[in-house]
């Protein structure tokens, strides 16, 4: 793991709580275009990751890490898997997202980050 990266992970995390500048934000990896992201919301951060970007083998490894927190209100089906952490566990939270870049993904431990911040 990368403890600057986490570290990167976390300030952003926490400026968004602390500053309520956004909403989202999504911490993505441009070669692979594999990303994780998080709703800010007003008790809680949830990490979401869209079913529909996972391959089946990391479909099959998320299921370790997360469940199914999203489904289609029409048809019912899983459209998202998500993990909930309370508005100040942004460390964990930026734990969390390192361990989905490197075990369900399964980046290089030298893989680059950028980050997007929505409303």
């Amino acid at each position: 793991m990368s403890e600057k990266r986490i570290s990167d992970m976390e300030k952003v995390l926490t400026n968004l709580v602390r500053e309520d500048k956004g909403t989202f934000v999504i911490f993505e990896n441009p070669p692979s275009e594999k990303f994780v992201q998080f709703a800010i919301l007003e008790e809680e951060m949830i990490c979401d990751i869209p079913l529909q970007e996972l391959s089946n083998e990391e479909e099959n490894r998320i299921t370790s890490f997360m469940e199914i927190g999203a489904t289609d209100a029409r048809t019912g089906e899983p459209i998202s898997y998500q993990k909930s952490f309370g508005k100040n566990a942004t460390g964990k939270a930026a734990e969390f997202a390192e361990t989905l870049f490197l075990e369900v993904f399964r980046l290089p431990k030298s893989y680059t980050m950028e980050t997007k911040i929505g409303n």
